[in-house]
């Protein structure tokens, strides 16, 4: 068995009009990214226990909805009762228009997320959130997460 960077990956897919595409998401990040996922939808998501058990956290896709209720710790519906339990870093994936995406509210709630930590990712101008894309940014996410815990550890060795 092939050793990936993450054990266990929990996406939240949070936006319906592009659950179409999610099984091109979960393919790549299974062979790329973690050795376990587990999907969840609006319709299946409430139990905490699924945000507490996961390494790292996928929002795919995040809609302006979901950045907000994020942002501002408003758990109005399963999916966002799920985020408050998530381990640190959230890797969230918008999917929106760019004059959404422009607007003054959701980028003071993609400001407020990475101020406390999360990710978002970018846009690239003229270019749709393509799976190549969500896998790039989230490999980035997860090999920071390693470092940061190797080099955790390394200072708790030095200490002693």
């Amino acid at each position: 068995m092939i050793n990936l960077p993450c054990e266990r990956l929990l996406v939240i897919a949070g936006g319906a009009a592009d659950l179409i595409e999610l099984d091109k998401y979960l393919t790549g990040l299974r062979h790329k990214v973690a050795s376990e996922i587990r999907q969840v939808t609006a319709a299946g998501a409430g139990d905490v226990r699924l945000a507490r058990w996961a390494q790292t956290v996928l929002v795919l896709p995040a809609t302006a909805d979901i950045l907000g209720m994020a942002a501002n710790g408003i758990a109005a519906d399963p999916v966002a009762a799920l985020l408050p339990a998530a381990a640190r870093p959230v890797v969230f994936a918008p999917a929106m228009r760019e004059d959404e995406r422009a607007s003054p509210a959701v980028r003071h709630d993609v400001d407020r997320l990475r101020a406390e930590g999360h990710y978002v990712i970018e846009p690239v101008a003229g270019v749709s959130l393509t799976v190549e894309l969500v896998l790039t940014h989230t490999m980035h996410v997860v090999l920071k997460q390693l470092r940061d815990n190797h080099l955790a550890e390394e200072q708790l060795v030095d200490h002693r």
